[in-house]
C-alpha cells in the first residue's frame, strides 16, 4: 500500500515523533523538506477498504515545545478492489487483472498558536523576597498576555503595559521574560522568526539563538553597545523606560 505522508507547519524534532495507527502496523519514518514532512512507509500492505485511524501521541518542535492538541487522530479508507469480469464464447477469456486504486493518505496539519488565557493567580507568599519574585512573575505574565492582545489588534488604554522585565537571560534560558521579550522584538520589527516558534503570535519562553539575533539588531538600532544580543541590566533598562 502507498505510505502515510504528515506535513508540519514548522521544523519539528524528529526524534520526538510518536505515530501509531489502529489497527496497528509496523511503520519506518522517513524525514524531508527540512524536519517539516515525514513520510512512514509500512511493510504490511493495508487490506483493501479498511478504515485507519492514525494518532500523533507525542511531537516537539525544533525549540523543544511540545505542540499543543494531542493527542491528534484522524481517519482514513484504504482504496477498494475493482475488477472486469473476462468474456464468456468461444473458449472465453479469464479476464482482466483487478484494479487497485491507491490508499488514501492524509496531510495533517498541526497548530501551535498561543491561546489568550488569563493566568492563575497562585496564593500570596508570607517572606519579603518571595512577594517579590512572585510580583516579578505576575508582571511578567502579564506583559506577555498585553503584548498578544496588542499583536492581535485588541485595543490597549494608554499605560497598559507594564512593561517591567527585572530578570536578565542568557542564551538557552526559560522565563515569561523570554516570551515578553519576544513580543516586545516582534511587535516592533525585529522578528525573532518570519514563522512557527518565536514568530509574531507564537512567542515562547525560550531564549535561543534566533531571539539573540533580533535582539542585536535592536540593540544596534537603538545605540546600545555593544550590540552582542545579551539581555542584561543596561538592555533591560533602555527597554522598561520604552514600553
Amino acid at each position: 500500500g502507498d505510505n502515510v505522508v504528515i506535513v508540519f507547519s514548522t521544523q519539528m524534532n524528529s526524534s520526538s515523533l510518536a505515530f501509531s495507527t489502529s489497527p496497528s502496523f509496523d511503520y519506518t519514518a522517513t524525514w524531508s523538506v527540512g524536519t517539516t514532512t515525514v513520510t512512514l512507509s509500512h511493510a504490511t500492505n493495508y487490506s483493501h477498504a479498511q478504515a485507519i485511524t492514525a494518532s500523533i501521541t507525542a511531537m516537539r518542535d525544533s525549540n523543544g515545545n511540545v505542540l499543543s492538541g494531542l493527542p491528534y487522530s484522524w481517519t482514513f479508507t484504504t482504496g477498494q478492489t475493482f475488477g472486469v469480469a473476462g468474456g464468456g464464447g468461444g473458449g472465453g477469456g479469464g479476464g482482466f487483472p483487478p484494479y487497485v486504486p491507491p490508499v488514501t493518505t492524509s496531510t495533517v496539519p498541526v497548530a501551535t498558536s498561543t491561546p489568550l488565557v488569563a493566568p492563575t493567580t497562585p496564593a500570596v507568599p508570607t517572606t519579603l523576597s518571595a512577594q517579590q519574585q512572585l510580583l516579578n512573575s505576575l508582571i511578567a505574565q502579564l506583559n506577555s498576555l498585553l503584548a498578544l492582545a496588542k499583536s492581535r489588534g485588541i485595543s490597549l488604554p494608554p499605560g497598559a503595559l507594564v512593561s517591567a522585565f527585572a530578570h536578565d537571560l542568557k542564551l538557552g534560558a526559560t522565563h515569561d521574560d523570554a516570551k515578553a521579550l519576544q513580543m516586545y522584538l516582534n511587535g516592533r520589527g525585529f522578528l525573532v522568526s518570519l514563522s512557527g516558534s518565536g514568530s509574531k503570535g507564537h512567542e515562547t519562553k525560550y531564549f535561543g539563538p534566533a531571539t539573540m539575533k533580533a535582539l542585536a539588531a535592536f540593540q544596534k538600532s537603538v545605540g546600545i553597545s555593544p550590540a552582542s544580543g545579551n539581555f542584561g541590566p543596561l538592555t533591560r533598562a533602555y527597554i522598561n523606560s520604552h514600553p
